[in-house]
């Protein structure tokens, strides 16, 4: 079974991960940034770098999955996401990566204004 050409299992876990990555960038931005953002506990995302990488592999998922949607809607919603995410993911790097995570980012959005 598939949903847009992604298994279903593989949807189960980004919408998960994006879920995780939305409400940790808006805990992020609610808080000021005063406390970092952790995966769920006991988890294999329960630390803050793990969470990180996740949401540095989940973010061009949800970029997939973006360019598949026919809503309009759906497409602005999916792009706030994205935009939480990659807050939540500065948040939790802030100590291992930022300037990495920084440029790999930069690198994506260089990239696809070059595209346009």
């Amino acid at each position: 079974m598939t949903i847009l050409n992604i298994p279903i299992h593989g949807a189960i876990d980004l919408a998960s991960l994006g879920a995780l990555g939305a409400k940790g960038g808006a805990f992020t931005i609610l808080s000021g940034g005063s406390y970092r953002v952790y995966g769920p506990g006991g988890s294999f995302i329960g630390d803050n770098n793990h969470f990180a990488l996740a949401m540095v592999m989940t973010i061009p998922l949800m970029r997939f999955l973006q360019m598949q949607l026919k809503n309009r809607w759906g497409r602005h919603a999916m792009t706030l996401g994205m935009v939480l995410s990659t807050v939540a993911e500065f948040q939790a790097a802030m100590d291992f990566g930022a300037v990495e995570l920084g440029q790999q980012t930069l690198g994506k959005l260089d990239r696809f204004i070059a595209s346009r």
